[in-house]
């Protein structure tokens, strides 16, 4: 059986999930994970970090794994829903506070 490397480069202070990761390849887990620390490096399977930015975007490959979804901020922050609310009733007449 042939093991997999996996490599994660983690930005921020999420000491629990490293040692997961690393812990992953000590069960008998056929797939290792490896952490890359070189700041700003886009060799990674998994990019673990605090806050994203469009540039992280640009650097996605299929099946690369992260910790974010773009423009998320559109409903995980108050502003980012109430806009994204108020637009709804602009664009399309809906009364939002119905809308549940």
């Amino acid at each position: 059986v042939e093991c997999s490397t996996m490599v994660f480069s983690l930005d921020g202070p999420d000491e629990h999930i490293r040692q997961a990761l690393l812990r992953r390849g000590c069960y008998g887990s056929c797939m290792q994970w490896v952490e890359n620390k070189v700041p700003g490096s886009v060799f990674w399977n998994l990019r673990w970090c605090s806050t994203d930015s469009e540039e992280d975007y640009r650097h996605l490959h299929e099946g690369d794994l992260y910790n974010h979804f773009q423009n998320n901020r559109e409903l995980t922050t108050k502003a980012g829903l109430a806009r994204s609310l108020r637009q709804l009733t602009v664009e399309f007449q809906v009364n939002i506070d119905s809308f549940f």
